[in-house]
């Protein structure tokens, strides 16, 4: 059995072991539910006969698997087979509709975004959903499409509480592949700041306080320093192509662009006959509206399977994403095409009026989605959107240049809010759990974005106001991006670094704290009571890394630090538990041979 410690306590912990036997339990208890589900007739016929001493395979399911739901995020309890159909109709029809629901999701966003062009046999229908997509005075206010277009943009937060002003700042240019984060804290007269640097090269990090040279970790070179052994070359790797999606170039006009073709392209497989009309209330009126359905048929599901599944594939190409993730999404859509045949029928209806959609509906034998537009002073102000049986209705008003909303489910209300396009003055409520929270300020377009002003917080009607003297928060997003570079001029180069040079560096660090903590206004050292000094007493003593940082310090690099069995744990190998003394499969102590010399 495999385990570390604690380096704060000392604590014993175990964990791959745990994980590894979780793991196989619930595979036997899943395989079991499974052969429980397919013998459904023959349970069925038991329960008839001893209904007392035979709870159903539903029950006895979930019991067991919740028996597990401490070890594992895993708790999912497959459906009942229906025999009469293939085993993989179920998870194709819930995907196939939620791919339909997601078409026409994507339909409405990209047509408003990329205007119009020809749409096909099926043209009115498109150009329908594009009328439909009117937005009242809030979502105007908050629009980004300006930031999406030219993929520059500047997100800034700037909050005040009690004399303590902290500012954090995310800039990016996608298009150049560059990004920074900068943060600074300040009370009295002090202040510290950090900046954080992303190219298509290397990261960079700055903290002046903490050390004057900047961090730099260069992801496209390879790595020949200590850095290997201390985080290990397979998680390196990992990163090093995490890091290389996240700042791959990728145009974003032409993706929507081919998006919007998938969509037209699959849409117009579809052969709509009229159906009978059916009367909604829209504006207040009750309105007849004409009908139009279509059969989802094989060719539409085809089309856009195979369509998007080249996309997804290209587009993961661009982003440099694993081939191994693009090989198993493209297994995924060819289980998906191989199972079109298994898909029970499924209608689409949508009901027209005034060139708009009143009505658009989702079903089949088993499944039904819809949204249904009421109109008001702009056509989204008052819709219902349901799933099966649940609805979630959508409500509006306009009166005095004030826009209000509530969302409602099941009769809970769940979000709302109330926007005077005039003064900018908003305030915003939603249930979490059973506390309602809310803020209050104002919003206002600003260069491509907005800026929003908070005043107030509040939970459950708690301002607060009744907890601070000073309270202020302002968040801004807007067009255009001023990117904080940083040189790596004599950097620390972290992927080619020695021992020794860790161990420079650490001694760096740990004394420039010092120096930072004997620097900290009296009003903040109040605050964190023996703050930075007594000084990371979690690391032990009353320094980290001065002169009296020995082996009295918890014992780092004394021999007295054996006495938990494996130097806390940092010389247990969580891979290889013959390797007690190596940290990542390499040949010794990592952690302590860094740190044992202080």
């Amino acid at each position: 059995m495999s385990f570390h410690y604690d380096p704060m306590t000392g604590e014993r912990i175990e964990d791959a072991e745990v994980e590894k036997e979780t793991d196989q339990e619930l595979s036997k208890e899943t395989d079991k539910v499974t052969d429980q589900e397919q013998n459904s007739e023959e349970v069925h016929e038991a329960e008839t006969e001893k209904p007392e001493k035979q709870p159903s395979q539903d029950n006895a399911a979930e019991d067991t698997l919740q028996g597990n739901a401490q070890k594992s995020e895993f708790n999912a309890i497959p459906e009942e087979t229906n025999n009469d159909k293939s085993p993989s109709a179920g998870p194709v029809i819930a995907i196939i509709i939620a791919a339909v629901i997601v078409i026409a999701a994507l339909g409405f966003a990209v047509f408003k975004f990329m205007g119009t062009s020809k749409y096909g046999k099926n043209g009115k229908f498109i150009t329908a959903f594009e009328k439909s997509m009117e937005w009242g005075s809030l979502a105007e206010a908050m629009d980004l499409s300006d930031i999406a277009a030219k993929g520059k943009s500047t997100m800034t937060l700037d909050a005040k509480i009690d004399g303590h002003a902290v500012s954090t700042e995310y800039a990016y240019d996608r298009k150049a592949g560059k990004y920074s984060i900068y943060a600074k804290y300040k009370i009295e007269d002090y202040a510290l700041d950090a900046t954080a640097f992303l190219d298509r090269e290397k990261v960079l990090l700055k903290v002046p306080a903490l050390i004057k040279e900047p961090l730099m970790y260069n992801y496209t070179e390879e790595k020949t320093g200590y850095l290997t052994k201390l985080a290990g070359s397979k998680n390196l790797e990992k990163l090093d192509e995490s890091l290389v999606t996240s700042t791959s170039d990728i145009d974003t006009e032409e993706y929507q662009k081919r998006m919007k073709d998938i969509f037209i392209k699959s849409f117009n497989k579809l052969d709509f006959k009229a159906t009978d009309s059916e009367t909604f209330e829209i504006n207040g009126k009750d309105k007849k509206c004409k009908g139009y359905t279509a059969q989802l048929n094989e060719e539409f599901y085809r089309t856009f399977l195979e369509e998007f599944g080249d996309f997804i594939e290209d587009y993961s190409i661009q982003m440099s994403i694993n081939n191994e993730n693009i090989d198993d999404f493209k297994d995924s859509i060819d289980k998906l095409l191989d199972d079109i045949e298994d898909v029970p029928e499924t209608n689409l209806t949508i009901y027209l009026t005034d060139g708009k959609i009143a009505r658009a509906e989702i079903e089949s034998d088993d499944h039904e989605a819809y949204v249904e537009f009421n109109g008001g002073n702009y056509w989204t102000e008052n819709m219902t959107i349901g799933v099966d049986n649940t609805d979630i209705e959508i409500s509006g008003d306009v009166a005095d240049n004030k826009e209000s909303r509530v969302l409602e489910c099941g009769g809970v209300e769940l979000f709302s809010y109330e926007y005077d396009k005039k003064d900018g003055n908003l305030e915003l409520s939603a249930l979490a759990g059973t506390t309602t929270g809310s803020i209050e300020g104002t919003l206002k377009k600003k260069k491509g974005g907005f800026e929003l002003a908070i005043t107030d917080v509040k939970a459950s009607g708690m301002s607060l106001e009744n907890y601070l003297k000073d309270f202020e928060a302002t968040l801004s997003v807007e067009s255009g991006a001023d990117v904080r570079e940083i040189s790596d001029d004599d950097a620390y180069d972290l992927g080619t670094m020695s021992e020794e040079d860790y161990q420079e560096l650490a001694m760096k660090v740990a004394k420039n704290i010092e120096e930072v903590k004997d620097s900290l206004p009296d009003s903040l050292q109040s605050i964190l009571g023996y703050g930075l000094g007594s000084s990371m007493s979690g690391f032990g003593g009353s320094s980290y890394g001065v002169d009296n940082y020995d082996s009295s310090d918890y014992g780092y690099g004394d021999s007295s630090y054996d006495d938990y069995g494996s130097d806390y744990g940092y010389g247990s190998d969580y891979e290889d538990e013959e390797d007690e003394d190596n940290y990542d499969d390499e040949d010794d102590d990592d952690y302590n041979s860094l740190f044992g010399n202080y």
